[in-house]
């Protein structure tokens, strides 16, 4: 018997975007959906997407199961008009704040100047080939200039290793390890920019306050704080696209009910 499929549909995406994909995506791997060694998994978000997954689903064959088509153990289907919150809140993980930030396109995104600190823009694919990327894209974003420092001065130390090397040694690192060391320290660089610019536009946004108040609004406290935050925010023009995303979740947390003003006597 093959490995089982784990599907999972999410039929209706109305607020659109990535938004609530890419917050989703961590928690598949990390406490919500556990994908392990022996379970496949599969995501869908349209119906449409629903249906041509499950028809490949059917026809796909490999070496261990060839001649027959593969099980299907769990089905789990999720309708986002039960989950509108997660949509409306901001992203903290790195791979979200990219998207935030520079927009991923078809798996990509476009790094410029002030990313790459050269006159050139740069086209990244974001997918498991970049080493780094895989490991910290779906880590929260306080944790990530943590673990580019470690990563840097992990490569520091291979690099430092030549120095005690004899020819035939040498020889072996350069054919086999200068290649792979220099592009992750080419795509590392290229990340470590890429935070300081995503850190840059969050504290000119108060990106700080701004959880907080999605916090209290999640949490039911400080309601009235919290609109003093959002009808600041309007007036301050931080971010139209913003203020609405903050006014739909004040809206939908308090069911519909927004405060109104107190009347003087």
């Amino acid at each position: 018997m093959g490995v089982p499929w784990v599907v999972v549909l999410i039929i209706s995406c109305p607020l659109g975007g990535r938004r609530g994909v890419t917050r989703k995506r961590g928690d598949f791997g990390r406490g919500g959906l556990q994908k392990g060694p022996d379970t496949r998994l599969r995501v869908s978000w349209s119906p449409q997407m629903s249906y041509e997954l499950w028809r490949k689903l059917e026809e796909e064959e490999d070496g261990e199961t060839k001649g027959r088509r593969p099980e299907i153990g769990h089905v789990f289907l999720l309708d986002r008009d039960v989950d509108f919150v997660t949509a409306l809140c901001s992203q903290v993980v790195y791979e979200g704040l990219v998207d935030d930030t520079f927009r991923v396109k078809c798996g990509s995104v476009d790094f410029g100047p002030e990313v790459t600190s050269s006159d050139r823009s740069l086209k990244v694919l974001l997918n498991a080939e970049d080493k780094v990327f895989n490991e910290i894209r779906n880590e929260h974003f306080s944790n990530v200039f943590g673990f580019l420092s470690q990563k840097a001065r992990n490569l520091q130390a291979q690099y430092d290793r030549r120095r005690g090397m004899d020819i035939k040694q040498m020889k072996n690192f350069v054919s086999q390890e200068l290649k792979g060391l220099k592009q992750e320290h080419r795509l590392l660089s290229v990340h470590i920019g890429a935070c300081e610019s995503i850190m840059k536009k969050k504290t000119k946004q108060d990106f700080q306050e701004l959880i907080k108040t999605e916090h209290a609004l999640l949490e039911g406290f400080n309601i009235r704080e919290s609109t003093s935050y959002i009808e600041e925010h309007i007036d301050r023009q931080v971010s139209p696209i913003e203020s609405l995303r903050l006014m739909c979740l004040l809206s939908i947390t308090e069911n519909g009910e927004l405060l109104q003003p107190k009347m003087p006597d």
